[in-house]
């Protein structure tokens, strides 16, 4: 993972706290961030990503309207 994550393609599916990512297009009536909008952000399953990169790192929907940041898995 390079600077902020707007890069990161790895395989991380829970938050710093240990809480499990939803996937991204279970979210579609509360959040815009979903793969039709970002089709190069690689927003597949539940994978942690920073799709607009406007995050310090990268992150995923952790509930109903909850997200919080991921910690990249190592390559």
């Amino acid at each position: 993972m390079t600077d902020n994550g707007e890069d990161y393609r790895g395989a991380q599916t829970k938050t710093k706290s240990g809480v499990d990512c939803d996937t991204w297009d279970s979210h579609k009536e509360v959040s815009s961030f979903r793969s039709e909008n970002y089709p190069d952000a690689g927003l597949t399953d539940n994978f942690c990503r920073n799709p607009d990169g406007k995050d310090k790192t990268i992150w995923c929907h952790s509930g109903a309207e909850d997200w919080d940041y991921c910690e990249p898995l190592a390559q």
